[in-house]
């Protein structure tokens, strides 16, 4: 034990262990250059993005000390859909009216859904992370719980700066790899953004064409019905059996009346064509009751969480229509 204890001091002194992880790192960036290249990157590319980049140990300690979920969903909405948010949303909307209902028609998804998710993500190209995308990437590609998920992304990277559509210097994003206005891996960056604004270049980090369409692109292709909402709160006016509760459980909206699913004020839902709903609770049996409709689930096929995508339907609704 006094050995182990007295190699930790030595190694915490000297700094020997840093120097071997540099050493090992490098080595590591030399054979994943060698790799990118076999994927397609040109070699000058993978060069110049790999070879001038460190190992940045404090990604590994964010991706280590992920936070378990500890709030409730009413906790979650008092953070996220705020008067602040909702007024700003506003404001965008507004003053990008012609550009989103393009953007709108073009995907057949309603603006105010295109907002609320940018608004959410980065609060709408505000705060999209400082962290040197390639950088993050390789750091957790190196040493990290899932490598083979991050090398993969690492070499979509590259993928995005040898097709020239943002400099290294300015692709930063979250310490996770997540970019620009979307937050979009490099992965979902590749199959949906979109040169919208017509320059070459599909610019998540600073065109609001090119992110409004980019977002529009991904509900769209997840199956976004443009004839319909995300979905409501409302009031249970006797108890559901838990049998008939979860998004894989759908009723028709007359059969969910019948079991006395109410508006919010208890008044009759309405039902202007035959629609299936399902009944959520995000927070348990104890906690506020959504049906949701499809385009509910393509919003968790964003975040797979239901407390984002409530709350993306929230600020929406709040948006206007």
């Amino acid at each position: 034990m006094k050995k182990n204890l007295a190699l930790l001091l030595f190694v915490f002194l000297t700094g020997h262990a840093p120097m071997a992880m540099a050493q090992d790192f490098n080595t590591w960036v030399d054979q994943t250059i060698k790799e990118a290249v076999a994927h397609g990157i040109r070699p000058q590319t993978a060069y110049d993005a790999l070879s001038s980049i460190s190992y940045d140990d404090s990604v590994i300690e964010k991706d280590q000390k992920q936070p378990e979920n500890t709030i409730t969903a009413e906790q979650y909405w008092k953070r996220i859909v705020t008067k602040a948010r909702i007024d700003r949303a506003k404001a965008f909307y507004h003053a990008h009216h012609a550009l989103l209902q393009k953007v709108g028609n073009t995907y057949g998804v309603q603006p105010r859904f295109i907002v609320a998710l940018l608004s959410i993500e980065s609060q709408l190209g505000e705060v999209q992370g400082t962290t040197p995308i390639i950088q993050s990437l390789a750091s957790l590609s190196y040493q990290g719980r899932r490598t083979e998920f991050f090398k993969t992304e690492l070499f979509n990277a590259l993928k995005i700066l040898d097709g020239g559509h943002i400099a290294q210097e300015e692709m930063i994003g979250s310490w996770a790899g997540a970019m620009g206005w979307c937050q979009f891996m490099p992965s979902s960056y590749l199959k949906y953004a979109q040169d919208f604004d017509g320059d070459g270049r599909m610019d998540i980090w600073n065109s609001v064409a090119d992110a409004a369409a980019s977002a529009a692109n991904y509900l769209h292709n997840s199956g976004w019905k443009p004839d319909e909402t995300w979905g409501r709160q409302v009031s249970l006016t006797q108890p559901i059996g838990e049998e008939y509760i979860g998004r894989t459980i759908k009723r028709p909206m007359s059969e969910w009346t019948q079991m006395g699913v109410r508006s919010m004020d208890g008044k009759v839902l309405p039902v202007k064509k035959h629609i299936e709903a399902s009944l959520i609770m995000p927070d348990g049996g104890e906690g506020p009751a959504f049906l949701v409709y499809s385009n509910f689930n393509v919003i968790m096929q964003w975040n797979k969480s239901s407390y984002f995508a409530t709350s993306v339907g929230m600020v929406a609704d709040r948006i206007g229509r």
